[in-house]
């Protein structure tokens, strides 16, 4: 293993890693956001939090979930990337989300697709000790029509890893409400 590997933080220990598959994923998900202690720290590249497309509240459950974590005092915020879409004029699909969990608490920001690089990791920082990382974006197509799959990997070095990088995203965010 090269030193400039471990350096620059690409490589961490695992000691204990499980898939999810499918719908399994959300299942989880919940869970960890009823027990988290500390702190949630979410990036994802789509939320649609649309009602109409939501027809199973899956999307709502784990904005709720959020809220509630953050209700009950631990440290919740959101990274999302600005995903516009053409209708009648272009709109950041992630908006009604973001609204939503700004008015109950948590703090969301959102990645601008003007930056250059566009935010496209769907990854779940929970306390010091779990990460969850892989192919689920929070929609209902992800949640019901698609097959995905992500990895649960329980590690304070990964976790350590990963908020570190969530943090460097964080700071050059920018908070809903300004261009």
């Amino acid at each position: 293993m090269s030193a400039s590997l471990e350096e620059n933080h690409l490589l961490c220990d695992a000691p204990a890693a499980e898939w999810l598959f499918d719908e399994q994923y959300i299942a989880f998900v919940r869970a960890c956001l009823r027990a988290a202690r500390r702190r949630i720290l979410v990036q994802q590249f789509v939320v649609d939090a649309r009602p109409d497309e939501d027809e199973c509240g899956e999307v709502r459950y784990l904005l709720h979930g959020l809220a509630e974590a953050a209700h009950r005092g631990l440290d919740v915020r959101v990274l999302l990337a600005e995903v516009l879409v053409e209708r009648p004029l272009a709109t950041d699909i992630n908006e009604p989300a973001a609204l939503f969990l700004i008015k109950r608490g948590v703090q969301v920001r959102r990645s601008p697709a003007a930056s250059g690089v566009q935010l496209h990791t769907k990854a779940v920082v929970l306390d010091d000790e779990i990460v969850i990382a892989g192919a689920h974006n929070w929609t209902p197509g992800a949640f019901r029509l698609n097959s995905e799959t992500s990895l649960v990997l329980r590690s304070e070095d990964c976790t350590a890893h990963v908020a570190e990088r969530f943090e460097t995203l964080w700071s050059k965010a920018r908070d809903y409400g300004k261009r």
